[in-house]
């Protein structure tokens, strides 16, 4: 179970990740941060966020054994089921959330659809457990600027800027969903699946990888993601997310 015995919070630091990372803490002590100067998300990508107006947030769990595949899917999960249910006990409003597979947290307001929140999971075997860092960087009530035009989808907030509750209060609402899907009481990552369906951003839309296209598929359950070639029907699985695919919005 996670408990909230042990926590830091830094007005400003590289990564809150790194920080548990580079420390032997406890299960569960968490690490939050007004800002992060070297914020990162998968394959050492830039995180960045606006000071003060962002959830960043890294707890490190300690597991005997521990399969990363799907994990990050769950804990997408586990952000999207509390920020459903904290933008509508705060605001009132209610928008449509999606898992972008592998680890990215989309949200769609007024027709708009854009990035709230990015997951990224480091693990180190020590001691004879595996120590998971789990990060989450989520964009709470404003967004930050982004020079490159790269970004598929644009960043985009919880709340907007005139919601007067602070980044912390998501705490609580994000252990509570944690500890129900993946710590407390632990279940088969098939047990997840219909339930991350319902989210599963690119099931049905096509892809291109090396000029040719893919339908997606489902998510297997060893978390990885079936895409069928247009084409020939043939299966083919995706372990990791490459740069080079492309995703075709309008199909």
């Amino acid at each position: 179970m996670i408990h909230k015995q042990i926590r830091f919070h830094f007005d400003s630091i590289d990564s809150t990740n790194d920080y548990l990372l580079k420390n032997d803490f406890p299960h569960s002590t968490i690490v939050t941060a007004s800002t992060q100067t070297k914020g990162k998300g998968r394959n050492q990508r830039s995180w960045y966020d606006v000071p003060n107006h962002s959830f960043l947030f890294s707890i490190v769990l300690k597991f005997n054994s521990f399969t990363y595949t799907f994990y990050p899917l769950l804990i997408g999960l586990c952000v999207v089921e509390a920020a459903k249910k904290i933008q509508k006990e705060l605001s009132k409003e209610v928008c449509e959330f999606y898992i972008k597979w592998p680890n990215d947290i989309l949200l769609k307001r007024n027709q708009v659809l854009g990035k709230l929140a990015g997951i990224l999971i480091e693990t180190q075997f020590k001691n004879d457990c595996w120590n998971v860092v789990i990060g989450i960087g989520l964009n709470w009530r404003e967004i930050p600027v982004l020079k490159s035009d790269e970004f598929k989808f644009p960043p985009i907030a919880l709340f907007d800027n005139k919601i007067s509750y602070e980044p912390d209060v998501f705490i609580d609402y994000l252990i509570e969903q944690m500890n129900e899907f993946c710590v407390e009481h632990p279940k088969p990552f098939n047990v997840y699946l219909d339930f991350i369906h319902q989210y599963h951003f690119l099931y049905g839309k096509k892809i291109q990888i090396l000029n040719e296209t893919y339908i997606v598929d489902k998510i297997n359950e060893e978390g990885f993601l079936k895409i069928i070639h247009l084409n020939t029907n043939h299966i083919k699985v995706l372990t990791e997310w490459e740069d080079h695919y492309a995703i075709l919005i309008n199909n």
